[in-house]
């Protein structure tokens, strides 16, 4: 059975590092920011509709045609999540939950792009609200979890 795998995290937390990492030759990659990219945008809520619109139709037409799927995204809004695990159900994909605890300050630390303070902290809000209803366990779709936890290297 193929496989949908959806990190969960903010920005900075090490989502696109591990998926390089450990998927990179096994599925394919959709990401929103190269989709963004592709528009000759950053972020830009005026399009953003647009942006989800593609990475949903991309993700339907790889389950069509049976193709292993990350997601490469925040994905920390549990509508988001839902709407990628109904898909899962539809298309009889294996789905993976990948929830990276990581302490906000160390992803403000680590971001690479500029991402202001309150947009921090909407993500850290909805990452609180997805983590509780992760934890409660109600899917339409059988899932497995994974964590991903901060250590310090020293």
């Amino acid at each position: 059975m193929n496989e949908l795998v959806i990190p969960i995290g903010m920005p900075g937390c090490g989502k696109t590092t591990l998926i390089n990492y450990r998927y990179i030759n096994s599925h394919s990659i959709l990401c929103l920011d190269d989709i963004r990219q592709a528009m000759g945008s950053v972020y830009n809520p005026n399009i953003e509709s647009f942006v989800r619109a593609i990475l949903e139709t991309m993700g339907k037409a790889f389950m069509i045609r049976g193709v292993n799927i990350v997601l490469d995204s925040t994905n920390t809004s549990k509508y988001i999540i839902e709407k990628w695990l109904n898909l899962s159900r539809e298309y009889a994909y294996n789905t993976k939950l990948i929830i990276f605890d990581i302490p906000i300050e160390v992803c403000k630390d680590r971001q690479i792009h500029s991402c202001p303070s309150n947009v921090f902290e909407r993500f850290y809000k909805q990452m609180k609200e997805t983590k509780d209803w992760i934890y409660s366990g109600k899917f339409p779709v059988e899932v497995d979890i994974e964590y991903q936890k901060f250590e310090y290297i020293k």
